[in-house]
């Protein structure tokens, strides 16, 4: 009898312990961004655990990768059918391919429930819209500017230049005083695709490419609006507008904005995460001596000048979740006014959330150029099937290279488009 009772024991306790195993075991989801700037990684990460702390059943595995590694991680990911349960995007076609293939979650109910849906700008929670319903939430408002070293336009006296004579002209005034008129690291290929939309823009409006994408009759992207654009990005290089073997310097990891910061560089092309970069990089820089304009008008061109490039971060469900009830309710963390504020106050972005405040006189004056921005051109990039916009940024750095001619870079968008683009 008495062998009986410790034997008894431990099997109590083994049972016990396996209960409480099971008790205590957690939920887990993975949710991959591109938020590699320890600042911007570090507000994801708060929100995160804020997320944990109210749901103390889950544990989130947070996955942060570079832009052109992450779009590789990713597809194949989705292609293997083992997706992040929750993953960054840009919204546009490259968000509708997934969509199409039946790989992202429609969140459209739990969004029409509990006001959720009402806290985003409307505008940019339409981004992650197909079809009437929709696949995720904005976490980001962004536009390309014309980012500048006030000291070198005061020194070398050139003004802010409000047409396109007047960017080359300062161009030229730059150039001969040995100063990089426009620094440019373009070899993950986007950021010149800034430079060229913004001509196509300025040069045929915001219709020569809605109307090229749309299939119209008479419309294509072998229209003179995209071989002039391309004539005038070959006419920079031959001016040495840029700085030597700019196809192989890494924007990423700051190689073309420390030419900005050190005087080496008047001017760069970048989208507004590029406060955020100067903000953490260059304090000091982004203090005293950093402004922004927008790209200057083209005589004659029929694009806006207050138009804008722009885009937004969509964080969205994989469909194939196994939390997806978790999953969703993440993305309220990740998206909700804590971090929007966060997001301005620390990082120097917009945030596109109803009442946050923006207290930076810069980020404001980033602010009213988007709300006075009559049209926001997307990035052709994210805003084409995936196919396509890995081409445009291929097309726009051999443009560049001068290893291809407008007029061929033109035959191969149009060529693929016929591929891609039904006729809407």
């Amino acid at each position: 009898m008495k062998r009986f009772f410790p034997v008894l024991l431990a099997v109590m306790i083994a049972v016990t312990c396996s209960l409480s195993s099971i008790t205590l075991a957690k939920k887990k989801i993975s949710f991959w961004h591109i938020q590699v700037n320890k600042v911007t990684g570090s507000i994801l990460d708060a929100a995160v655990k804020r997320f944990e702390k109210d749901h103390p059943d889950v544990d989130v595995e947070v996955v942060a990768s570079e832009n052109d590694p992450y779009k590789t991680k990713l597809k194949i990911a989705m292609g293997s059918g083992n997706p992040p349960d929750v993953f960054h995007s840009w919204g546009g076609g490259w968000l509708e391919t997934f969509i199409e293939e039946g790989q992202v979650l429609n969140i459209s109910k739990q969004l029409n429930q509990n006001g959720w849906k009402d806290i985003y700008v409307p505008s940019y929670l339409d981004m992650a819209k197909f079809n009437g319903k929709y696949y995720g939430v904005p976490a980001n408002m962004s536009c390309a500017l014309v980012w500048y070293n006030k000291e070198l336009f005061k020194k070398y006296n050139v003004e802010v230049p409000k047409t396109y004579k007047e960017l080359l002209k300062a161009i030229t005034v730059f150039k001969s005083n040995n100063i990089i008129p426009i620094s440019l690291g373009n070899k993950s290929k986007w950021p010149g695709a800034l430079i060229f939309v913004y001509l196509a823009d300025r040069i045929g409006g915001p219709s020569a490419f809605q109307n090229a994408y749309l299939r119209k009759r008479g419309f294509s992207f072998e229209a003179p609006t995209f071989i002039e654009a391309g004539k005038r990005v070959q006419e920079l290089v031959s001016m040495g507008a840029f700085p030597e073997g700019f196809n192989g310097i890494n924007y990423d990891n700051g190689e073309s904005r420390i030419l900005l910061y050190s005087g080496k560089a008047a001017m760069e092309i970048g989208t507004s995460a590029y406060l955020s970069f100067t903000k953490n990089e260059a304090p000091d820089f982004f203090k005293n001596n950093f402004d922004c304009f927008p790209f200057p008008a083209i005589e004659g061109g029929k694009g806006d000048p207050s138009d804008l490039v722009g885009g937004t971060y969509i964080y969205s469900v994989a469909s194939k979740s196994k939390n997806k009830k978790e999953s969703i309710e993440l993305l309220r963390y990740i998206s909700d006014k804590v971090y929007g504020q966060e997001w301005i106050d620390k990082a120097g972005n917009l945030a596109p959330v109803k009442g946050v405040e923006v207290k930076d006189p810069l980020l404001k004056k980033v602010a009213d150029y988007m709300a006075q921005a009559k049209y926001i051109q997307a990035f052709y990039d994210q805003f084409l099937p995936p196919t396509m916009g890995e081409l445009h940024k291929d097309t726009t750095q051999a443009l560049f290279g001068k290893t291809m001619t407008p007029q061929e870079a033109a035959q191969k968008m149009e060529a693929k488009a016929k591929e891609e683009l039904v006729k809407k």
